[in-house]
């Protein structure tokens, strides 16, 4: 079987599977924190949730809530499963 490339965004977007998170070994996982400069990101998260990253001790967290969107399949559920399993 001989493979053809697509000739159509639309057929690649049909190919997709967006709809489950990658898991944490997925070896597809790019990982572009450095980049897209969301280690700062983390850092704040980890405030919020009553994480310190630097020496992995947990505090309260506070009483506030976080919304951290994105389109479909643009990777939210795959960072904070990231960021869950980070110590």
């Amino acid at each position: 079987m001989n493979y053809q490339p697509p000739q159509h965004p639309g057929e690649v977007l049909q190919k997709l599977e967006i709809e489950e998170a990658l898991g944490l070994k997925d070896e597809r996982y790019v990982d572009t924190r450095i980049a897209r400069g969301s280690e700062k990101t983390f850092q704040r998260f980890a405030k919020k949730f009553g994480f310190s990253p630097s020496d992995s001790r947990l505090f309260a967290p506070t009483q506030r809530h976080v919304l951290f969107f994105g389109h479909i399949g643009s990777g939210k559920t795959t960072e904070l499963r990231r960021y869950s399993q980070t110590k």
